[in-house]
């Protein structure tokens, strides 16, 4: 082998690796959302002080009425201005938006989420079941007990992109949010 086509080839390598570095870089920097579900109460949310709380039923043992939290955590490596207001869980061809009932959490309609930070935003149980018409059965049976509902849940940044995920499911029976 000569010099020369050993710097060519050394050039070429450095070029692909160069390549390479430039577009492993870029998908760590782009935006990307997470989003969990969780039960919990109104208590959870620190603004109580200006809710109205005969929005639902009231828990004897727990302060406050029962929620669903939904929680946005951006897991990708740039901050990300998120529009709260179109914050939307799907289920049985019905669309519950958020931003239109009553919802603990943060008021401003468009929120900066940092990388490795997140945002939770509570609603009330009654509303999520009525809006997406998930009933209680008068009596469960083995097909009621284990019905699951699949969720869609999606959000759109400041600019317009939507962010949205399938990956969730709601056991009724149990009141329990499964990650498909």
């Amino acid at each position: 082998m000569n010099i020369d086509l050993l710097t060519k080839t050394a050039g070429i390598l450095v070029f692909v690796v160069s390549l390479v570095t430039f577009v492993i870089s870029r998908l760590e920097r782009r935006a990307n959302l997470e989003f969990s579900l969780g039960n919990g109460y109104s208590s959870d949310f620190e603004d109580l002080s200006n809710r109205d709380e005969a929005l639902s039923d009231v828990d004897e043992q727990c302060p406050g009425y029962q929620t669903i939290n939904i929680t946005i955590t951006n897991i990708g490596g740039s901050s990300l201005l998120v529009d709260l207001t179109s914050l939307s869980i799907s289920c049985n061809g019905e669309i519950f938006e958020v931003w239109e009932v009553e919802h603990l959490g943060t008021e401003k309609k468009e929120v900066l989420i940092k990388p490795n930070d997140s945002q939770t935003i509570g609603v009330s149980i009654k509303d999520f079941a009525y809006t997406l018409k998930i009933e209680t059965p008068v009596r469960y049976d083995d097909s009621t007990f284990y019905k699951e509902f699949p969720l869609g849940i999606s959000v759109r940044n400041h600019k317009g992109r939507k962010f949205s995920t399938k990956k969730w499911k709601y056991w009724e029976s149990v009141g329990e949010f499964i990650r498909a």
